[in-house]
């Protein structure tokens, strides 16, 4: 039976096995007709009011994992439910079955520097220094601490990310350790951590109406201020050689974006004047 195991259905579930009587108001789908026709639960009504209720608590209790493994143990599984967090393993011990609960097995983001950078993870000394040609996943990023004057520059595509010593002559004017960022895979871990470290960040994307709206909707939008937009100094070459294409791609969903960034408004005004798109990936050298 493909069932939903839910906190509400495990705490009705119980309540029978306990002894007591739910309403059958509050008591529907496919698992509740399927024991009330095999004879695991009765009903009995009341005037207006129809409640089922267990005759037999232990077989009972033995035949919902017929039904669901994550229904043999029902407190096991109530606890699972009931927990803030819960890793795969756990669920194992407490119930025998690592899948009652969506887990996020891959939690994180990816970083890479073109120098060493000393950091922290989970209260122990981390050196970022990948290998030209690689990078690192950090998972536990609620224990990622990074230096205080370091600036995080959050790289929106692959390749860009893959081969960033290519692109250091970009970011060599900073004067600060620069972290690299890319949301690998895909989720609000990224945002989460800048959300509760107080580094800048630099978002280094296409430049693009796309690339833009990302930048403000994702990042400006939470960091205000903290953030920036990577703008090169010869960003009107870039634009004027960009993509005719890609900018008439975006341009019926992007064409009316309200820039709240005022600091980005000349860059959307080169992209719409010739009409074009810079791909990242145009600055790998």
């Amino acid at each position: 039976m493909n069932l939903k195991i839910t906190r509400a259905l495990v705490k009705k579930l119980l309540d029978l096995a306990n002894g007591e009587s739910i309403p059958a108001a509050q008591f529907k789908g496919p698992l509740f007709d399927s024991l009330l026709k095999e004879g695991f639960i009765c009903s009995k009504s009341n005037k207006s009011i129809t409640r089922y209720y267990v005759t037999d608590k232990a077989t009972f209790r033995s035949v919902l994992g017929d039904y669901n493994d994550g229904l043999k143990d029902l407190e096991g599984t109530l606890a699972i439910l009931q927990k803030e967090s819960i890793s795969r393993s756990e669920q194992v011990q407490i119930a025998g079955n690592s899948k009652i609960r969506q887990v996020r097995s891959c939690k994180g983001f990816l970083i890479n520097s073109y120098e060493s950078v000393a950091c922290s993870l989970n209260g122990c000394p981390f050196t970022i220094a990948p290998p030209d040609g690689s990078y690192v996943f950090v998972a536990d990023y609620e224990t990622f601490e990074i230096p205080s004057n370091a600036i995080v520059v959050g790289v929106e595509n692959m390749e860009n990310f893959r081969q960033i010593q290519k692109q250091k002559y970009l970011f060599e004017n900073l004067n600060s350790p620069v972290i690299f960022a890319a949301r690998y895979p895909q989720s609000k871990d990224l945002i989460t951590w800048l959300q509760r470290i107080p580094n800048n960040y630099v978002h280094f994307g296409d430049l693009d109406l796309a690339g833009v709206f990302i930048y403000q909707n994702e990042f400006y939008a939470k960091l205000q201020d903290r953030a920036s937009f990577f703008i090169p100094s010869d960003v009107e070459t870039r634009i004027q050689n960009g993509s005719t294409e890609r900018y008439d791609n975006q341009l019926e969903r992007f064409e009316k974006m309200e820039i709240i960034d005022t600091r980005i408004a000349p860059v959307v005004k080169l992209i719409k004047h010739y009409h074009k798109g810079y791909d990242q990936e145009g600055f790998i050298e």
